[in-house]
């Protein structure tokens, strides 16, 4: 049986809300990564043409000044998360 790791919107802008479970998914990449195992990553984001009429629930509820742009500071992995995409292997 294969088992994959997702690792879900680990970005700048949830920085404050997302960096406690770092050090348990450094554990998790290096025990996947030695297993050979697939690790998914994945990053939220909208386009920069945010105007009316809005239909992405987050995008009403904090206005498109506020929701994650492609490209933009606030859109790119924590950097412990980014190396660990970056090389495949653990950010230790």
């Amino acid at each position: 049986m294969k088992f994959a790791l997702v690792i879900i919107d680990m970005q700048r802008f949830f920085g404050n809300m997302s960096t406690a479970p770092l050090a348990n998914i450094r554990k998790l990449h290096a025990f996947f990564i030695a297993w050979r195992d697939l690790v998914i990553l994945t990053q939220h984001w909208h386009t920069e043409d945010l105007r009316p009429p809005l239909k992405n629930q987050l995008v009403k509820k904090l206005g498109p000044e506020n929701v994650l742009k492609t490209g933009s500071r606030e859109w790119e992995l924590i950097p412990d998360i980014w190396k660990m995409a970056k090389v495949g292997v653990s950010a230790e």
